[in-house]
């Protein structure tokens, strides 16, 4: 979900890091996927070159560095963090949290908590959410924030781990603003039966179907969790047209290599050296001063 905005005075990277699940089919990652994986945090090292803010939604260490990753800290170095306050949260939300902050001042990197906070950046507001559940209400993973950009009329919504909005504050909060960009975490259907309900899929899909019929958007981005099911296009009733992957937006298919782990061990092919330079070209079409 690492999303970089790019404006014409000001760049912000959101939940800037990458991750991999420990074990899905009951298989570690493939060397693809540590590859790709290592590809892309050296992308969101050179991006932090150009980066004046970012904000971290919560603490998972794919939305947030590992504790270790000196690289991380010394490449955002000139960057201001915008975070959620980890107080409140359940213990492992707090431990993280509470290094992360440390980290930050050790490297003296301005930060400041920003839940339910409105902050201003010349002609740029930024709009955070008091905190929602991370998916199912009183989920064990906890709460993340979400965020909303806005410039003028454009408004650029980001909703972290809301999967689907599940929580009615986060859908609220949604349909308070209504974005004409939206960037939303899909539901973990790979998960129903075990972790998660049915029951809070289909809450998930009546709100998006919801936001669908009561705000007039541009694009909706479901993206993350969702991508984990190699069924998902089958799942969700009104995709396609304006409700597409990241990867679907910049006409690329969609590369789920964790989804196909079983199969990549197995000996399926993913040509990962196409989005190799695609990603080249897009990080380098962005630190180009030209392209505003």
């Amino acid at each position: 979900m690492a999303t970089f905005v790019k404006m014409k005075n000001i760049n912000i990277f959101i939940d800037p890091y990458a991750a991999l699940a420990p074990k899905r089919y009951g298989l570690k990652p493939s060397k693809l996927e540590f590859e790709m994986l290592n590809f892309y945090l050296e992308k969101i090292y050179e991006l932090a070159e150009i980066t004046d803010y970012v904000i971290i939604t919560h603490y998972h260490y794919d939305h947030h560095p590992r504790p270790y990753d000196n690289k991380f800290f010394e490449s955002f170095k000139r960057a201001k963090f915008f975070i959620k306050n980890f107080e409140k949260e359940h213990f492992s939300a707090r431990k993280r949290g509470s290094i992360f902050k440390k980290l930050l001042e050790k490297n003296e990197i301005e930060y400041e908590f920003v839940d339910g906070e409105e902050i201003k950046i010349g002609k740029t507001k930024l709009i955070f959410s008091e905190p929602v559940w991370h998916g199912e209400v009183n989920s064990k993973v906890g709460r993340v924030i979400m965020c909303l950009i806005k410039r003028g009329k454009k408004k650029l919504f980001f909703g972290s781990d809301a999967q689907m909005l599940i929580d009615e504050n986060a859908l609220n909060f949604v349909l308070d603003y209504k974005p004409n960009f939206l960037i939303i975490d899909g539901f973990p259907t790979i998960l129903i039966g075990k972790e998660v309900k049915q029951e809070s899929f289909e809450i998930g899909i009546k709100n998006l179907k919801r936001i669908i019929e009561e705000i007039s958007f541009e694009t909706l981005i479901l993206d993350h969790h969702i991508l984990r099911d190699k069924d998902f296009k089958n799942k969700i009733p009104f995709y396609g047209e304006n409700v597409i992957t990241a990867a679907e937006y910049y006409n690329l298919e969609n590369l789920q290599l964790e989804a196909y782990r079983k199969e990549i061990y197995e000996g399926k092919f993913f040509d990962i050296e196409k989005y190799k330079n695609f990603m080249n070209n897009l990080v380098a079409k962005i630190k180009d001063v030209r392209n505003i």
